[in-house]
């Protein structure tokens, strides 16, 4: 039988570690414990770096144990998916058989019962379970004793020889009074209701009920260990072996003729068919002890369900980020009392670590905490309204920055500047190809392409297919996936530099923007003009060149992205080629004073 697993968070995945073989080196995690199951007992994941060099190795195994995590989680989702609908189908058999052995046992005690689903008020659901759980005592009460050895007593011989006697309609119906005072079908319905799946059935119908109707949830203490409640076939196999032997040595000493190999298999017979539903497979618990609807309780639907709804790592990462952020700063709050305060105490806690955050960046965190509270609203939890919506930052974090564009003056004095060449080639590609930030600082030199297009060079921003599987690279929008055509200016100084394989730049973007805008400071007095008046300065340059807005948007990841059907509606890379190259780079040319 499928057995439900349950979902391993990334943050407790092992740190990956530096392995060298085959000449080169390599990002070797192991698979933990929980995910055997998806792998091999003791098993490892190792993707090559591609490098020689330790020192590059190290700044490429985080990234590298990132693609590692992401096979995990995605073998979690296809595990999860492929094994659901067959679990369903078990669940749905467990759970009817489960609520008819209940509908069962009160109709032989003429008992009425609500109908057993969540939309029940829990209080009635509560008295019938007392109701029925009495009278399953008092059968319980008057059962023969157990022998001390273990061994079955004639007593319970005889008491298991009438309950399982279906030799005529009468005894099959099983309406004959035994000397315990109740019927066959008395004994019979109170077996079935003291199963491991009328028990689970139960705890599970009541808290689902409790949620359901927005009341605490009673926790229910299980009368018997739940083992005394689950019969295997083998062990129902065993039992009505041991009951027919003992039936026949009884009909042997009484002096009646019996044939041992057909009576047996007879007697056996007659006894599975009886009891074969006594416990309907194991049914475990399907929800956890009541506790209150904390936040962490959802984080684990909450990753599924963003690595199925959004194809962005980007995105994705930022979603579930920012609520984790939440329950660090503000508290694992119970759903149900977060209030409008807490997200400004979220929001003040945030500037207080970052004074300098972005007003846009606290917006973003508000959008993604509030698709988390969407979610539990959608689960009827009694959330009625979502805390995160309508919030109004007003002053809170720092106004986006208009930027400003470089002069042509001032291009020529930044690029005279001595600059370490991995910055200069930075500032090269920025400026003439009107990229983001981000976007520059991942480009890899296996995503360099100058044969596809004849006479164009590119890099592409598209996801790609690699000997180790899908590569997506950090881009804002499905409309920044598009190829960067390389200026003529640029590729001059892009030639000789060009390698195989690895990343263009060795640095981090928040590094560099650091270091950079801190240069471009002292070369260029003003406070609105950085590393991101590049792109700003880059748009300005083509429309003075008369270069159409719908161009523009293509060359800079406005519009629809390569990856889209509609390819950027029409402007073509040749076209964009050829606009590219209107606008020539002559401050490329400036050499460092001195």
């Amino acid at each position: 039988m499928y057995e439900r697993k349950e979902i391993v968070p990334r943050e407790s995945y092992p740190p990956p570690k530096l392995k060298y073989r085959g000449g080169f080196w390599h990002c070797k995690v192991h698979v933990p414990t929980p995910l055997w199951y998806l792998y091999s007992r003791n098993a490892s994941v190792s993707r090559t770096l591609k490098t020689t060099n330790k020192a590059v190795a190290e700044r490429k195994l985080v990234h590298k144990a990132q693609e590692i995590y992401d096979e995990f989680d995605r073998k979690q989702i296809e595990y999860r998916e492929t094994q659901q609908t067959e679990f369903e189908k078990i669940e749905r058999k467990l759970d009817e058989n489960a609520r008819q052995h209940i509908i069962n046992f009160a109709e032989a005690f003429n008992v009425k019962i609500p109908d057993l689903d969540n939309t029940t008020p829990l209080p009635d659901l509560q008295k019938a379970k007392v109701n029925l759980d009495v009278r399953r005592d008092m059968v319980a009460e008057v059962l023969p004793a157990k022998s001390s050895d273990g061994k079955i007593t004639p007593e319970q011989h005889r008491f298991m020889q009438q309950i399982v006697d279906v030799s005529s309609p009468e005894k099959k119906e099983g309406k004959f009074v035994l000397d315990t005072g109740f019927t066959v079908n008395h004994h019979r319905m109170q077996m079935r209701y003291r199963s491991m799946a009328v028990t689970t059935f139960w705890q599970d119908l009541f808290i689902n009920a409790a949620n359901a109707q927005g009341l605490e949830a009673p926790q229910i203490e299980d009368p018997e260990p739940l083992n005394m409640f689950f019969t295997t076939d083998a062990m129902l196999e065993d039992f009505s072996k041991l009951v027919a032997s003992e039936t026949l040595l009884q009909m042997q000493e009484n002096g009646e003729e019996t044939d041992i190999e057909k009576d047996m298999a007879r007697i056996s017979q007659n006894i599975m068919d009886l009891l074969k539903d006594l416990d309907t497979g194991y049914r475990p618990r399907q929800t956890k002890d009541p506790k209150p609807n904390q936040i962490t309780k959802f984080l684990t639907e909450w990753d599924l369900r963003v690595d199925r709804n959004y194809d962005k790592i980007n995105t994705r990462r930022k979603l579930k980020k920012a609520i984790r952020q939440f329950v660090h700063l503000v508290g694992d709050l119970i759903i149900d009392q977060v209030q409008p305060f807490h997200v400004f105490e979220y929001i003040d806690a945030l500037l207080g670590e970052d004074p300098d955050m972005a007003r846009s960046t606290l917006n973003d965190k508000v959008w993604q905490c509030s698709s988390f509270f969407k979610m539990i609203m959608e689960k009827n939890l009694g959330i009625t309204a979502n805390p995160f919506v309508g919030i109004d930052l007003a002053n809170r974090g720092k106004a986006t920055v208009s930027w400003q564009r470089y002069t042509n003056d001032e291009l020529h004095k930044i690029f005279a500047y001595d600059w370490p060449e991995d910055q200069r080639i930075l500032l090269a590609i920025l400026i003439t190809t009107g990229m983001r930030l981000n976007e520059a600082t991942q480009l890899s030199w296996e995503r360099f392409n100058d044969t596809e297009y004849q006479g164009i060079p590119y890099f592409t921003l598209l996801s790609v297919v690699t000997d180790e599987g899908l590569e997506e690279t950090d881009v804002k929008t499905s409309g920044s996936e598009r190829y960067i055509i390389v200026h003529p200016d640029l590729l001059e100084i892009l030639l000789p530099l060009r390698k195989k394989t690895g990343k263009v730049f060795a640095f981090s973007e928040n590094y560099t923007e650091r270091q950079v805008n801190s240069t471009l400071a002292e070369i260029v007095d003003h406070p609105k003009k950085r590393i991101h008046s590049f792109r700003r300065t880059f748009k300005i340059l083509y429309r003075d060149n008369l270069i159409d807005e719908k161009t523009i948007d293509a060359l800079v990841g406005h519009a629809e992205g390569d990856a889209s059907r509609r390819a950027y509606a029409g402007v073509s890379v040749p076209t964009r080629h050829n606009h590219l190259s209107k606008v020539r780079h002559p401050w490329l040319k400036a050499k460092p004073k001195g």
